[in-house]
């Protein structure tokens, strides 16, 4: 992060949000084992919730819900921590970049009215971002 012109405060900010994402997900991890000591309990417990959930995903009221559930069969611990990260740093990019642009610089600028999907990056934009505070996408 060092070369991007942030003083102390903001790139000791930005550190720390990645030490907290990465903590934070370290940690549960770990209690992964514990809660397996007691393999009836969370038999039950993981029952309980899915038929809970599954319940009101059954209503229809919730198709986001539902959406995340036939997803979510895919999602492997290492490819939650990769793509939690990269939520993270992409932020701070973006943030460094709204920082860095002159409209940041307008105290009273109105905001862009321009959609959120059409203000979306493209990857090349994105990896560049990556690049720009010390992490590359591992290839292959």
């Amino acid at each position: 992060m060092d070369g991007l012109g942030l003083d102390a405060a903001k790139m000791t900010q930005a550190v720390n949000t990645v030490l907290a994402y990465v903590y934070g997900f370290v940690q549960l991890e770990l209690l992964e084992p514990a809660r397996r000591l007691d393999e009836d309990s969370e038999l039950e417990r993981r029952n309980h919730t899915a038929r809970y959930l599954l319940g009101r995903v059954s209503t229809g009221d919730y198709p986001t819900l539902a959406r995340v559930f036939s997803d979510a069969s895919q999602l492997t611990a290492a490819n939650a921590f990769e793509s939690g990260l990269d939520y993270v740093l992409d932020g701070i990019a973006r943030s460094l970049d709204t920082a860095a642009s002159p409209a940041s610089a307008e105290p009273n600028a109105a905001p862009d009215p321009t959609p959120a999907s059409a203000q979306a990056e493209t990857s090349a934009t994105r990896e560049a971002g990556r690049i720009r505070i010390g992490r590359r996408r591992a290839t292959g």
